[in-house]
């Protein structure tokens, strides 16, 4: 038994969404996550923790796919939306029908939340 995993690529990830499509999941942003009236639901999210940069190419691969997605993002550092870039990217990602949600980093906040005030 081998306990590598498969190594990631775009072909196998389009592979893998086609696979599940093609038996009856259906895809939603987690936004929607309440819905539960379909049992083959996948609600599907990514956290973008290296770089906005790139993550177009996956949202459009599931979009391809017919496939709905959530993209977490931090507003620190290098990933701030308003860098004309980034927000070009993100604004991209939803115009595919991802949507676009928060990704908390708990070390960016005080850790006594009071000496902050």
């Amino acid at each position: 038994m081998s306990s590598l995993l498969p190594t990631f690529s775009f072909e196998s990830y389009r592979k893998l969404l086609h696979d599940l499509v093609s038996v009856g999941y259906q895809f939603d942003r987690a936004g929607n996550i309440r819905r539960i009236d379909e049992i083959r639901i996948v609600f599907l999210r990514h956290d973008v923790d290296l770089h906005i940069l790139g993550i177009e190419k996956m949202a459009l691969l599931e979009a391809e796919q017919g496939v709905k997605a959530t993209y977490y993002v931090p507003l620190t550092q290098h990933f701030n939306p308003l860098y004309p870039e980034n927000r070009s990217i993100l604004e991209m990602v939803c115009s595919l029908c991802h949507e676009i949600g928060l990704h908390n980093n708990l070390d960016t906040y005080p850790a006594d939340l009071f000496a902050a005030i």
